[in-house]
């Protein structure tokens, strides 16, 4: 007979085996001889099994058997043995099954490191100063141009005198001024009169109009060489025409008197076909020219004596086809 005791406790666990020794060594019981004389007293008397090979392994309790004992014996520290395995192997079981939760506790745990996450950095945008603010709020913007009342004026170009006088609409003063400043570099700016209006309503790159003159050309004494004057006037009348292609200019020649109509006609048409080459020169198709030469046949008034020198003149006017 055996026991075996498991008892447990917190943290740790205490086995206490008892094993029955009696199993280990044989029999001495005198009872125990005696039963088994009358055990094998009460078998028949004749076995009712064929008796085993030799080498065969009969009836533990039946006769033939010889070892039984014998190896009852030789088996049993290996059953002792296999019990005190099992034993202790529940013995830890039940221990670990018991273990309290404050145990687990006991034992340091690893602390987890606070990480603090940083803002990534935002693109602001710098201060901007409230007085540079201020400052570009109070930049106000150019009023716009304030159509004069009526219709529309076209620019147009008048000379008396010797002197330009610029009228008409234009639709900024940006224009107006480059345009004033060009005829201002051919007649120069005191003989200039800038009255250009703002007029929202004149095409957006501005035009110089047409030139409208009460001065003629006048020449030299016996020269086809015109005066200075007349030079700047022949100047301003050949831009006009380039800042218009589509005009046309008409010149008018007069001669004073020589007693010979026909002679007068020549030398006039003569002097006309001169002012072509000089148009030609700045770049006018002489297509857009027409040149006249009317001869002594007209006179600068009619109080002048006709051999005057005041009546050889040239006459242009710039008009559109």
């Amino acid at each position: 007979m055996s026991r075996i005791a498991l008892v447990g406790r917190r943290g740790g666990a205490v086995l206490l085996v008892s094993v029955a020794t009696n199993m280990l060594e044989p029999s001495v019981d005198p009872a125990f001889d005696q039963h088994q004389e009358r055990w094998g007293e009460l078998r028949p008397s004749e076995p009712t099994v064929a008796p085993l090979a030799a080498g065969q392994i009969g009836n533990p309790g039946g006769p033939g058997n010889a070892n039984h004992d014998d190896d009852g014996r030789s088996i049993a520290p290996i059953i002792v043995l296999g019990i005190l395995l099992l034993g202790l192997t529940i013995a830890l079981i039940v221990v670990r099954g018991n273990a309290s939760p404050t145990d687990e506790q006991d034992v340091p745990q690893p602390t987890e490191s606070i990480v603090i996450e940083e803002e990534e950095a935002t693109d602001a945008a710098p201060p901007v100063d409230d007085a540079e603010d201020a400052a570009e709020e109070e930049v106000a913007e150019e009023p716009e141009a304030t159509n004069p009342t009526g219709p529309f004026v076209e620019p147009a170009v008048t000379l008396t005198d010797e002197t330009v006088t610029l009228t008409g609409g234009q639709p900024d003063q940006a224009t107006a001024d480059r345009i004033a400043g060009e005829v201002a570099a051919i007649v120069g700016a005191d003989n200039v009169t800038n009255d250009f209006v703002i007029d929202t309503r004149a095409p957006a790159d501005g035009q110089i109009g047409m030139l409208t003159s009460t001065d003629s050309l006048t020449y030299l004494e016996d020269s086809f060489r015109v005066t200075d004057a007349s030079q700047r006037q022949l100047e301003l009348t050949a831009y006009v025409l380039e800042q218009n292609p589509e005009a046309m200019l008409t010149i008018t020649n007069h001669v004073a008197s020589s007693g010979d109509p026909v002679a007068d006609a020549e030398v006039s048409q003569t002097e006309a076909d001169r002012l072509i080459v000089f148009f030609s020169e700045r770049g006018i198709d002489p297509a857009r020219v027409i040149a006249l030469g009317l001869g002594s046949a007209v006179p600068v008034d009619a109080d002048a004596a006709p051999d005057a020198i005041e009546n050889r003149r040239s006459d242009l006017g710039i008009s559109l086809p």
